[in-house]
């Protein structure tokens, strides 16, 4: 919503927004994709600005405002495809020495080893921890929306799963669990930050 919200704001409607809707035409819609593209607005901004005013446009062809989506007659921004940087064995390894001795190495080996998202791992809880059996559910996930947490469940249902922890996961998080009682937070997040809250991507990218 908070994206949207933004595009909305800052693109389409300086844009476009004086413009009855019976009078847009494709033209305009494909020139406001031209311009933002000169004025140097991203790829992937200028694609989200498509979906957004599309799907607008289509409610509007809904209602019966418009006859056709002027959006289905354009040329549709596409932001290129991003390319995955994988870690090798030799930087992996490289990795969990950097860590090993901080108060999240724990998490830095969950996320290495475990396939979660960052929005997962921080919101895991220990009620999530298996730690005789060794594995580890995901059931929930937060993002961080104009500096608030906002917790929900994984975006699919095929992102509720369960998953068997490596042995150095699970030995990492018997430590962790140690420690985090030792600090003095029983739970229930099983990363915190130093009050017992929920960790902010935006500090760990920043201090760890």
């Amino acid at each position: 919503y908070a994206r949207y919200e933004s595009v909305i704001r800052l693109h389409l409607v300086p844009r476009i927004g004086r413009t009855k809707l019976q009078l847009l035409k494709p033209s305009q819609v494909q020139a406001l994709y031209t311009k933002m593209e000169a004025d140097g607005v991203g790829a992937r901004t200028r694609e989200l600005c498509h979906v957004v005013l599309r799907k607008a446009l289509q409610q509007a062809v809904q209602w019966g405002y418009l006859a056709v989506n002027p959006c289905d007659r354009v040329e549709r921004p596409r932001a290129p495809k991003r390319t995955m940087n994988v870690l090798t064995p030799e930087q992996a390894q490289r990795l969990l020495a950097e860590a090993r001795g901080h108060r999240l190495y724990a998490l830095v080996v969950v996320l290495l080893t475990c396939g979660l998202r960052w929005g997962e791992a921080a919101a895991l809880q220990w009620e999530d921890i298996d730690l005789k059996r060794g594995t580890l559910t995901v059931r929930r996930s937060v993002t961080e929306v104009k500096g608030k947490h906002v917790i929900g469940e994984p975006k699919t249902a095929r992102g509720r799963r369960q998953i068997a922890m490596p042995k150095i996961a699970l030995q990492a998080l018997r430590e962790h669990r140690k420690q985090m009682l030792a600090e003095g937070h029983p739970g229930p997040w099983v990363f915190c930050d130093q009050d017992g809250g929920l960790l902010r991507l935006p500090n760990f990218r920043r201090r760890v």
